[in-house]
């Protein structure tokens, strides 16, 4: 297939629902380094398919329908990389394998059907350092199981049903391992790991209900621990006296209705800690530590927190007191906030321990009081603040000077959560040291008018004022604002400007990316309703939620006007037809009903 193209080096050939690959495909392409035959219908690979490649980076088989290797595939160490995820394989392919035992350093298996794990499954591979093995029916593993990879430095076991844990499973594991990852694979302690250069060890959803902080010792380079989703009930604080490099630790849904004890005593170097009843995504590099059910914070939780960078204390519902404002003086490092949805017989202090913080970088906090006034950032340096996130169910109306204090190049301002009916347009004309504002209206179920710019006499999109803040990014979502025309006059005239042409304009992928899947409320009974297919129902009765992007380019189009005046008129006499179509309707039902209660009367009477 490939025979003529010998300077090729790449070939991608997925989602092409291949069903079989001839042995000869790649014969003469000694320079592929990366072959992609991922997600086909692929249920064997031919001898010698991979044997003319001098070296393989990276080949990917994922997403077929394999259920063995055959010995002969490769070439001599001709592969580096393998993915063989998402298919049947039941038995580890073991001599499909031989010919690259020396070269193989990446192998993943992923989500396939494999139940048994040998030590000899991995004799001579002495170079792989990725092992992935995660979501498979793994029941059985061999003692000293990985004792034959002395290079492995990431093991993934996750999502895995493993019947019994031998306290030698984890013996001889390699001396230069950072990461494993041991997450849903039924374990009920501590698994015996002796490893001084770990750094990631993800113990998450198991039924480890207690860890002994002697078994901590051995992890000296630990630096993420993920213990979430266990039934842990206590912890003791010298396990963490024992970690001198931890900066992330999760520990949220524990306890299975219990609290969950914990104090702080040496945690110099944590630089991020989230309280948050919630649950846990996890990224290459995490910097979080959760608490689930935690009753109670003092002074002391935050003594040694002196490097901490980020805090987040939300959806506490069993807590019954805060640090006092003064003893927030203590995280000197930090950059990022978050303190809302706590119990009602919580008063945070918000302005007072803001106070007592360095200036911050992200601020997210509810205010309690019916009028926004701002008067929490009034005595704070904000030079530095990038995303403030205002939220509170008692939140009826902002005052037009609460976001005067605000400075900055760019800021995200969020408000989230309250009862606001109309967003006032002061507040946002007042606004002077903001040059790029992206605005966020996130679950404001009572709002049912904005309009940002005004009646555009003093200025134009996309100035929000006179003082020269760009309106450059906007989310609107689950509010209750209806699509109307002076929604649409407002919206097009801001993306006129934020989109320079209008080949770009029509682009539904650009403008959604200016309105951040923002929506809308549209009638039942609009001429737009039965265009829409992506429209969802709501809690609305009559109406449904859009996206405004979807609406905005079915009026264009129905309108086939690029250009505002004609759009805008378009919209105005559309509106006017179904205006008049709903009050002829209800016209002809008032005459009709009143016609039919006179015939009642008369029968009466008769």
């Amino acid at each position: 297939m490939l025979q003529s193209f010998g300077q090729l080096e790449n070939v991608d050939l997925s989602y092409n629902e291949l069903i079989e690959l001839n042995s000869a495909a790649f014969w003469g392409s000694t320079r592929l380094t990366k072959i992609l035959l991922g997600n086909n219908n692929l249920r064997k690979i031919w001898k010698n398919t991979f044997k003319d490649q001098k070296q393989i980076q990276f080949l990917d088989l994922s997403g077929n329908m394999l259920n063995n290797l055959e010995e002969g595939i490769f070439g001599k160490n001709n592969l580096i990389s393998l993915d063989l995820s998402k298919n049947n394989f039941s038995v580890f392919p073991t001599k499909g394998l031989i010919s690259v035992r020396k070269s193989l350093k990446s192998l993943n298996l992923a989500n396939n059907a494999l139940k048994i794990i040998e030590k000899n499954n991995f004799e001579e591979i002495n170079n792989l350092n990725y092992l992935c093995l995660s979501e498979n029916k793994i029941e059985i593993l061999d003692e000293e199981v990985f004792s034959l990879l002395p290079k492995l430095k990431h093991l993934d076991l996750s999502g895995n049903p493993v019947n019994s844990w031998s306290p030698h499973t984890f013996l001889g594991l390699s001396q230069i391992i950072t990461k494993i990852d041991l997450s849903n694979v039924g374990l009920f302690s501590l698994p015996r790991l002796r490893s001084s250069s770990l750094e990631y060890l993800n113990l998450s959803n198991n039924f480890i209900y207690e860890i002994d902080h002697k078994e901590i010792e051995i992890f000296p380079s630990l630096i993420s621990l993920d213990l979430s989703g266990n039934r842990i009930v206590e912890l003791n604080a010298q396990i963490f006296e024992k970690m001198p490099e931890l900066k992330v630790l999760n520990i949220s849904d524990n306890g299975n209705n219990s609290i969950l004890i914990f104090k702080f005593l040496t945690l110099i170097f944590l630089i991020r800690i989230y309280f948050e009843y919630s649950d846990f995504n996890n990224s290459d590099y995490l910097k979080i530590l959760f608490f689930s059910d935690l009753q109670s914070l003092d002074d002391n939780h935050f003594r040694a927190l002196t490097q901490l960078e980020s805090l987040k204390i939300a959806r506490l519902p069993q807590l019954v007191s805060l640090p006092s404002p003064n003893s927030w003086a203590n995280l000197k490092r930090l950059k990022e906030l978050e303190l809302h949805s706590l119990p009602p017989n919580i008063s945070p202090q918000i302005s007072k321990i803001l106070q007592f913080l360095p200036p911050l970088h992200s601020l997210h906090f509810e205010s309690r009081e019916a009028e926004f006034t701002g008067s929490e950032l009034e005595l704070l340096d904000l030079r530095l603040l990038r995303k403030l996130t205002i939220t509170g169910r008692s939140i009826r109306r902002i005052s037009p000077n609460a976001f005067n204090n605000l400075r900055g190049f760019r800021l995200e301002l969020t408000i989230e959560g309250t009862q606001l009916r109309e967003f006032p347009i002061q507040s946002l004309q007042n606004i002077k040291g903001i040059t790029f504002l992206r605005l966020n209206l996130l679950n404001n179920k009572q709002l049912n008018f904005f309009n940002p710019f005004g009646n555009f006499n003093k200025w134009s999109p996309p100035f929000l004022n006179g003082y020269g803040t760009i309106l450059e990014k906007l989310e609107i979502k689950q509010n209750s604002l209806f699509c109307d025309c002076k929604m649409a006059e407002w919206l097009f005239n801001w993306l006129e400007v934020r989109i320079s042409s209008n080949e770009i304009l029509n682009d539904k992928s650009v403008i959604d990316s200016l309105l951040m899947q923002s929506d809308c409320l549209i009638g039942d009974s609009s001429v737009l309703n039965k265009k829409l297919d992506k429209s969802i129902s709501n809690n609305h009765i009559g109406f449904k939620t859009i996206s405004i992007t979807n609406w905005i380019n079915e009026l264009r189009e129905l309108a086939k006007a690029s250009d505002f005046e004609n759009f805008y008129e378009f919209c105005n006499n559309l509106n006017e037809k179904e205006n008049s179509g709903t009050s002829n309707l209800i016209n002809f039902k008032i005459i009709y009903f009143t016609i039919l209660f006179i015939s009642i009367l008369r029968v009466i009477n008769l």
